[in-house]
């Protein structure tokens, strides 16, 4: 990961090498000369080594603090300077975390104070052996709450399938089905299989990092915006949290959903592609597309879209896709949407399809929590999904013009 974004005063679930503010934590420490202070400006400016970039926004979000490696170096020079003690540290893995700022953008007394005791929980719990918090929530909503997460081996008349972290070696898994032996795998989906055989099908996303307290479209601008068209606009919902709209037929959904979103595959992983449900995207791997949304939208409705490159299609089954993260700041706004929609009459021939927006207010998704959304929501997947985003994943990214998939080449964005 190069870049990260933070934004204080939210709660936000941190893994090992995320990043609060440091120079906010390093002029707390030079002004109590504290020495648990000076230990977690250390901290953090030892978990700040993996980045390249920083991005910081205040509770407001009008002003943005941006850290460079250089940036780094003096506030490490800094520190030194009250604590001439050299000592490496290891990032931890942080749990949740409620950060808060003063009127000035400095990180308050309180907030380090709790930030300290969080990193040295964190760090026992390590020690100890077990799961952090943030893998704990992760695993349970993975398998739905059925199976039980412990932080060792169960006795074998324990009576629910359970999985801990391997005790001999670092980075495995235990797992148990009663009434078997003890298994032990590193991979996930290899545990997945073992529980999909006991009927335990995994999640594909869970809510545990997404943050939605509020949401663009409201219940009352939704019935209105549904009223104005005649359509149905449903609330996509991951846990109870909001994080995307369908646009539809008042009457059906239409098997096929086309999404418009940001989008960012760097150091995002991946996942297996559900069976029954295909991938169209509108931009080959590790390009940056170029597009009007409602252009495109007219244009596949016509009939006059292809996906030309091995990349945009993905058809066949377990076939692996990136988990890209996803964000709903788009040109597009809900009335352009519910517009077409409306007029889009099936009579007339050509593709008939249902439109995906993302909440603009929910920060932290990812692809397969859209699609586990999507399932929860409809109780059944789509056949098709038109993926209309970016999807860069490396520095070796290209520009990608939507128009290229047009069978005529006459129209531009």
């Amino acid at each position: 990961m190069n870049k990260i974004n933070i934004f204080p005063g939210l709660s936000l679930y941190l893994k090992a090498h995320f990043l609060n503010s440091s120079s906010s934590a390093v002029k707390l420490a030079e002004r109590t000369k504290s020495e648990k202070h000076i230990a977690f400006a250390k901290k953090l400016l030892s978990v700040r080594q993996g980045f390249n970039e920083i991005n910081i926004k205040n509770n407001s979000g009008d002003a943005n603090y941006q850290m460079t490696k250089s940036k780094y170096i003096k506030l490490s020079q800094r520190i030194n300077a009250i604590d001439t003690e050299s000592s490496q540290q290891n990032p931890v893995p942080f749990d949740e975390v409620n950060i808060s700022f003063n009127r000035k953008g400095e990180l308050s007394q309180n907030s380090a104070n709790t930030m300290i005791n969080q990193l040295n929980v964190a760090s026992q719990k390590r020690e100890e052996g077990g799961f952090n918090l943030y893998t704990s929530r992760q695993l349970n909503a993975r398998w739905g709450g059925q199976v039980s997460i412990l932080e060792k081996r169960p006795k074998l008349d324990f009576d629910r399938p359970a999985i801990w972290p391997g005790a001999s070696k670092k980075g495995y898994f235990g797992c148990f089905i009663p009434g078997q032996s003890y298994m032990r795998s590193d991979n996930l989906r290899a545990i997945d299989r073992i529980f999909a055989n006991q009927n335990i099908q995994p999640n594909l996303g869970s809510d545990a990092h997404i943050m939605a307290t509020s949401t663009n479209l409201s219940s009352i601008a939704r019935k209105k915006l549904a009223n104005k068209h005649q359509i149905a606009i449903t609330p996509v919902k991951l846990n109870g949290k909001e994080i995307a709209y369908i646009f539809s037929n008042q009457h059906q959904y239409s098997n096929t959903l086309f999404l418009s979103a940001h989008a960012g595959g760097d150091n995002v992983g991946t996942f297996t592609k559900p069976d029954g449900i295909e991938f169209n995207f509108v931009a080959p791997s590790n390009h940056l597309l170029q597009s009007n949304t409602m252009l495109f939208a007219e244009k596949y409705k016509k009939n006059e879209v292809l996906f030309k490159e091995d990349s945009q299609i993905y058809a066949s089954p377990h076939r692996e896709a990136t988990n890209y993260s996803l964000n709903g700041n788009i040109h597009t706004q809900p009335e352009q949407v519910a517009n077409f929609i409306g007029k889009m009459n099936p009579e007339e021939g050509g593709q008939r399809f249902d439109f995906v927006l993302l909440n603009r207010e929910a920060r932290g998704g990812h692809f397969t929590d859209l699609i586990q959304g999507l399932k929860d929501t409809l109780d059944w997947m789509p056949e098709r999904l038109i993926c209309h985003f970016c999807r860069r994943q490396n520095k070796n990214v290209k520009i990608f013009p939507a128009s290229n998939n047009y069978t005529d080449r006459s129209d531009s964005e």
